[in-house]
């Protein structure tokens, strides 16, 4: 085991106390991820053409810093060439604005996809390489620039099954994900739409696998990028904190990830409004406090759904994952099965 460590503001002894410790996984097999998604096909032609350049060049910007990230001058001076040379602002750009027109927005699912592959891990990268080609990044920018990409093309293929047939059936075979994958890309800094940067400081207390596929990291990569795009959009300060510990302790069987960020006394006033004294109600469809709810929503609908639950609503009401209001701050929390040993 890692050595224990306190993620301020909240410690260990409170985490282990936001919910029960024991959930039970009710599932016969272990989820793989799949089935929270849609076809590229139902998109206009138009929408379908800025998704397909969008991943194109996600992928591009992958397979370049795959073998280089580790190595900073050579990894800064081959996507410095990346950014001068290629046609990637326009497409992240267009998707980062994507609308599904009005006939289309009774379609849950779409709008949920649609969320995810503008959202998830795009707005980090797009911001950071316009950074990085305003020549104002930082050298532990490139690393982040490597896991974002990475990261991104995997949601778009969990959301878009068809949108690269070969890649997402390589994305279903046995694999094994450790929790240090998880640990080490949420790390440093992320830009917000106002410009600011907020930092993340996380502690993974685990060491051990979380997933088996691909496929199935990605699924819990969409709940991450969520609640974690939800505490940088609405931090009051400067950092948000990640935690992940085992539960239960003597035996853990699920990893409980805690997600941190100050608020001001007028965004508390809000949730309470909007909740009715009950924040993990942002995790129930249509409640929110701004914006349009929905990365919440699909967050315990992924929850849900690895543990074998009915519905997200169950998933909330047995404190699966939840969220409330610990002094001046906002912590919201979810569960995910270890892999057996």
């Amino acid at each position: 085991m890692m050595q224990p460590q306190v993620c301020p503001p909240l410690p260990k002894g409170t985490i282990l106390d936001l919910a029960p410790t024991d959930l039970k996984n009710l599932r016969q097999t272990r989820y793989d991820g799949r089935n929270k998604s849609a076809s590229v096909e139902e998109f206009a032609p138009d929408a379908r053409r800025t998704i397909e350049m969008a991943y194109e060049v996600t992928c591009e910007l992958q397979e370049l810093l795959r073998p280089l990230y580790k190595d900073t001058a050579l990894a800064e001076e081959a996507l410095q060439r990346f950014l001068e040379n290629e046609d990637w602002s326009q497409p992240f750009g267009r998707l980062a604005k994507l609308r599904i027109p009005e006939a289309q927005r009774e379609n849950d699912e779409l709008r949920k996809v649609t969320h995810d592959i503008k959202g998830g891990a795009l707005t980090a990268l797009y911001g950071l390489l316009q950074l990085i080609e305003l020549g104002v990044g930082q050298p532990e920018d490139i690393p982040q620039a490597y896991f974002l990409a990475r990261d991104h093309a995997k949601i778009m293929r969990n959301a878009l099954p068809d949108l690269d047939p070969p890649r997402y059936e390589a994305d279903l075979n046995y694999k094994l994900h450790d929790v240090e994958l998880i640990a080490e890309k949420w790390r440093g800094k992320r830009g917000r739409e106002d410009g600011k940067k907020v930092e993340i400081r996380s502690h993974v207390e685990y060491e051990g696998a979380i997933a088996t596929r691909c496929m199935e990291f990605s699924a819990l990569d969409r709940v991450l990028y969520n609640v974690l795009n939800n505490a940088v959009r609405h931090t009051s300060g400067e950092a948000i904190f990640l935690s992940a510990v085992a539960v239960p302790q003597e035996h853990p069987h699920s990893l409980r990830f805690v997600v941190v960020n100050p608020i001001d006394a007028a965004q508390q006033a809000a949730i309470n409004e909007r909740t009715d004294g009950e924040p993990s109600r942002l995790f129930d469809p249509g409640v929110t406090t701004d914006s349009t709810g929905l990365g919440l929503t699909i967050s315990s609908e992924f929850v849900a759904q690895a543990f074998g639950l009915a519905h997200a609503g169950e998933a909330v009401a047995r404190q699966y994952l939840g969220a409330t209001l610990v002094d001046d701050y906002f912590a919201c929390w979810f569960h995910w099965p270890l892999v057996d040993d």
